[in-house]
């Protein structure tokens, strides 16, 4: 049972929040596990959504335990909970226990001039796939760095027992990246300035987050219009120039709509008085690979208030 759950009179609703100690943000795809207060008989067990929800039907006035597993992801189990008698509630009540999962730290690149991309690969019955070979052939011309010369050519990575790779890459750099034995990759990508970065979205960026330069919610007033600054970000920390690579779009459609979509805003024009909520999803492309949880577009949606 997915999402959250309401009380009856006889069970409670617990509803299970999974939280990255870092981000704060919620993560989805994680198998939570409900048991007896002994760990010794699984009532049930649920996966987190997109939104890192996950609800349970139990009966009152127990101590229950849970256990949350994800791969890459450590957690602090075994979590207690206490949900309280039913004469101490009203049917109404909602228990909702956060749990915290620790995401793992990519190591960091020690040049500054360099990034560090790394990350996991497995086959498809979980193991993980070792002696992956990648190639990064360097797309740009012989240069100094820092006084150093540097050398074109390919640099080549092999996953490890664990199905670990990592590369050290300049950053802003161009890199031709194949991977024969995996989904056939020959592309080219563009390094972020950053000190690490995961390798999965590096090779297949992806839109990950927006950012409104607007309160919200977004005020406007009927038949006028308004401009919202926005800009929208993919997961290997590029500032992405095209707005078209996301699907805009206004429900409900007769409170507000769209106008103009360019580089770095939108303009909205309100219809009638009420609330609306500019969504956004991701345009994606046969050729992208399927995401599991598919997290959804952070800052998304915005909410639009029409007076």
């Amino acid at each position: 049972m997915h999402g959250i759950c309401k009380s009856s009179n006889s069970h409670a609703a617990i509803n299970v929040l999974v939280r990255d100690s870092d981000t704060r943000m919620l993560v989805g795809g994680v198998v939570v596990k409900l048991l007896d207060a002994d760990g010794t008989q699984v009532f049930d067990a649920q996966d987190t959504d997109e939104t890192g929800k996950a609800g349970f039907i139990v009966p009152f006035g127990a101590v229950y335990e849970l256990r949350c597993f994800k791969f890459g992801l450590r957690f602090d189990n075994p979590i207690y909970v206490k949900v309280p008698c039913a004469s101490e509630t009203r049917e109404s009540d909602v228990f909702t226990y956060e749990v915290i999962c620790h995401m793992p730290r990519f190591p960091e690149a020690m040049d500054h001039r360099f990034c560090c991309a790394s990350g996991y690969f497995r086959n498809a019955d979980g193991t993980p796939h070792v002696g992956l070979r990648m190639e990064f052939r360097t797309e740009f011309s012989s240069f100094v760095l820092d006084g150093a010369g540097v050398t074109t050519g390919a640099i080549a990575v092999t996953t490890n027992a664990h199905g670990y790779a990592s590369v050290q890459l300049i950053k802003h750099a161009k890199y031709r990246v194949t991977i024969a034995d995996w989904i056939p990759i020959d592309r080219t990508i563009t390094v972020p300035d950053r000190w690490s970065v995961e390798l999965l979205p590096l090779l297949y960026p992806r839109i990950s987050c927006i950012a409104c330069e607007r309160e919200l919610p977004i005020t406007i007033e009927v038949g006028h219009q308004t401009l919202v600054p926005i800009r929208v970000f993919t997961t290997d920390g590029r500032e992405e120039t095209d707005m078209n690579t996301v699907i805009w779009s206004v429900e409900p459609k007769d409170t507000a709509r769209i106008i103009e979509k360019k580089l770095g805003r939108l303009i909205i024009q309100g219809l009638k008085r009420g609330n609306a909520e500019i969504q956004v999803i991701r345009k994606e492309s046969k050729q992208s690979p399927v995401y599991y949880p598919n997290t959804p577009i952070y800052g998304a949606p915005l909410a639009v208030r029409v007076v």
